[in-house]
């Protein structure tokens, strides 16, 4: 029901960018030539502006009273705080990077070569500041939050859990 369309919660310890970025740029992201390494570093640059979506989904939940349980962000807090407290060139970025280039056989590995450099360095000046700016996201949050974590807290969270069950 679009009445509850900001009814869920877009950064959990299950699940959110700050555990979705890696899993995609690491495991599905294909690095098969030049362009696809051009690609990953372009990627890597505009992962501030996709971080602030979350952010501003966030926001948006908080100004309706739905926020995320206490125990979902501190998950996510731990996540942002494991991938932040690792370097730059031992971060999965850049080692997935390194590993799956280091794999190819033709021209395009001279070319994905060339990009590490600038995939190492738009990691420490574009991916972590956003981190950096989500983690304090989720602190200020975690002021607001509680450990009441049914949907009964929710703003209609009766109605909510109602339709919910019309709908499964």
């Amino acid at each position: 029901a679009e009445k509850f369309m900001w009814h869920d919660y877009p950064v959990t310890q299950l699940g959110g960018v700050q555990g979705g970025l890696p899993d995609f740029m690491a495991g599905i992201h294909h690095l098969g030539d030049g362009l696809d390494c051009e690609h990953y570093v372009t990627r890597l640059s505009q992962v501030p502006e996709y971080f602030a979506q979350a952010e501003r989904q966030l926001d948006k939940r908080a100004s309706l009273d739905v926020i995320t349980p206490r125990f979902a962000l501190e998950g996510a807090l731990l996540q942002i705080n494991k991938f932040l407290d690792t370097a730059p060139e031992d971060n999965v970025l850049y080692a997935s990077y390194i590993g799956r280039i280091s794999e190819l056989e033709d021209e395009g590995k001279a070319d994905c070569e060339a990009l590490g450099p600038q995939v190492l360095s738009t990691i420490s000046a574009s991916v972590f500041p956003a981190y950096e700016n989500l983690r304090t996201r989720i602190e200020a949050l975690l002021e607001k939050t509680d450990t009441n974590h049914g949907v009964w807290k929710l703003p209609d969270g009766d109605e909510y859990y109602a339709v919910k069950l019309r709908e499964h």
